[in-house]
Order: C-alpha cells, then sequence, then structure tokens
C-alpha cells in the first residue's frame, strides 16, 4: 500500500511539473505517465466463531489475606449468511501489486462477554479480618459483524525485487461494529505474539472496543480467490490455541477439530483459544 501511495504521489508531482513548464517543453522532459491496471474479484463469504481468553488470579494463602479468580472473555461472531465482498488489485509499472477489499455492510451478530468464576478468598493468618480487594465487574456488549479481505506479506521476493502475486496470501479481517468497550479491569487480553504460517500481520483479539479487527490467515492466496470459477466453494478452519505470550494459529480445510482448553495454574496465566470457520465463494451473476 505504501508503495501505491509513493506511485501515485509521483504521478501527481509529475503532472504539476508539465503544467508549469513552457509549451512543448513538457512533452520533451517530463516521464510518461505509468498505466495503472485493475482487476475486481466479486465474492460471497460466510464466516461464524469466537476468541476466547481465560486469565487466573491468585493471590491466596494459607497464611495472608488473598483473592483467587478466573477473568474470562469472550467474542462471538457470525455474519449470519454470506456477504458481498469486493477484492481490488491494482497493478502498474514501477509498484508492487496491490490487493485491497474495503470491510463489508454490517450483518449477523457480535457479541463481547466478561465474567468472573470460580471466587474465592483466604484469610488465615490472624482473627482480625483483613479487607481483600473484590473481583472486577465484567460486562456484556453487542453489535454487527463485517469483513474483509486483506494482502498478507508474501514468503519470499521475486528475482526482480517484485511481489509473487501467486504466493500472496490473504487475511480475513473481522470487526465488531457498535455495542460498548470492555469494562474497566475487565478487558480481554490479546495475543502477544501469534505463530504459525502466513501470521506476519495476523492480530488475534476478543475486541475489546468496536472496530478493533481480528486479522487472521484466510489459507488462500490472491491467484487462488482472483481465479476461484463460478459454483466453487472453498471452506476454511483456523484453530487457536496457547498461552497468550504466543497464540498459534492452524488453518485447515473443512470444519477443522476443537482447540485445546488449555490449563492455568499460577497467577497471571493467560490461555486464548478460538476458532473460525468460513466459505467463500463467486458471487452469483444477476439474474436477467
Amino acid at each position: 500500500m505504501d508503495s501505491l501511495r509513493r506511485s501515485a504521489l509521483a504521478i501527481v508531482v509529475m503532472i504539476a511539473v508539465a503544467a508549469s513548464l513552457p509549451a512543448g517543453a513538457a512533452a520533451q522532459t517530463v516521464p510518461k505517465v505509468p498505466k495503472v491496471k485493475t482487476r475486481i474479484a466479486k465474492v460471497q463469504i460466510n464466516t461464524t466463531g469466537y476468541v476466547e481468553t481465560r486469565v487466573l488470579r491468585d493471590t491466596t494463602s494459607d497464611c495472608f489475606p488473598g483473592e483467587r479468580w478466573i477473568q474470562t472473555n469472550r467474542y462471538d461472531f457470525s455474519t449470519g449468511g454470506f456477504v458481498n465482498i469486493s477484492m481490488k488489485r491494482i497493478t502498474g509499472d514501477g509498484f508492487d501489486p496491490v490487493v485491497t477489499s474495503p470491510f463489508s455492510k454490517r450483518v449477523g451478530s457480535a457479541t463481547v462477554t466478561g465474567k468472573i468464576s470460580d471466587y474465592k478468598t483466604t484469610n488465615y493468618c490472624t482473627g482480625e479480618r483483613a479487607k481483600n480487594t473484590p473481583a472486577p465487574t465484567c460486562s456484556s456488549t453487542s453489535g454487527k459483524t463485517s469483513i474483509s479481505m486483506q494482502e498478507g506479506v508474501v514468503p519470499n521476493e521475486g528475482d526482480d525485487g517484485l511481489q509473487p502475486l501467486t504466493q500472496t496470501p490473504l487475511m480475513l479481517a473481522i470487526q465488531r461494529n457498535g455495542g460498548g468497550r470492555d469494562a474497566e479491569g475487565c478487558i480481554g487480553p490479546g495475543a502477544s505474539q501469534v505463530t504459525g504460517e502466513d501470521t506476519e500481520r495476523a492480530v488475534v483479539t476478543t475486541s475489546m472496543a468496536p472496530s478493533v479487527a481480528l486479522n487472521i490467515p484466510s489459507g488462500l492466496s490472491v491467484i487462488k480467490v482472483f481465479n476461484i470459477r463460478p459454483g466453487q466453494r472453498s471452506r476454511r478452519s483456523v484453530l487457536v490455541s496457547g498461552p497468550c505470550s504466543s497464540v498459534a494459529l492452524r488453518t485447515v480445510n473443512g470444519s477443522g477439530g476443537s482447540p485445546s482448553p488449555g490449563n492455568l495454574n499460577a497467577d497471571g496465566d493467560c490461555f486464548l483459544t478460538g476458532k473460525i470457520t468460513y466459505t467463500i465463494t463467486p458471487r452469483p451473476k444477476p439474474k436477467r
């Protein structure tokens, strides 16, 4: 995208220079404006899934006031059926191909839930009862879902330094529209680090606020989506599992299995799980 902006700025500068030169001089000194080609892929995507984090807070002791609880934040979303996506591929001399798509219209549902469970306190040190800090207050909120397909990071550049289009991965971006923010003190943590294939631009979050997008690898490349045939469908699932410090993403064909729930053993332990399933197909041509 930065390359495209620089190329567009260069074109504007060339036009301005040409306008300031005497008649006939511009044709001799200003380079030819590069041709830009645009191709559009019109597809439909149906997606559903969730992301959940669990954090253990435990300061209990046999001889000290303390508390223990588990904070759970969960983000459930669904488009409620197929939603239209228009992807644009822009190519031209002097810059790498660029693939973009705006977010879809707001559809389906998006629900964020926070809760506290397994709460207990200890105060066994003396007969005098000390005051413990209460567990935070959590809340739930709802909105709509919108999605987009975004360009990922190319594994290796070609011999000419340009991006090999056939290898360019696509990311599926999912965002919540509407609803409120997580309650103060009960904010759902996201993944500090994400591992797996094509995860350089991945973002795994429980949607702590509207418009904070979940960005995951789709398992598809640009060339596959732009060449998808009428009537063809591709179904993928992304499995999310791991401690919040390093969450693993795995993309599989079909509906896939279930992610490991993980264990919480000590104060501050955080584990993140999730599963996102989507189906992509060409948009039907309108009937005449």
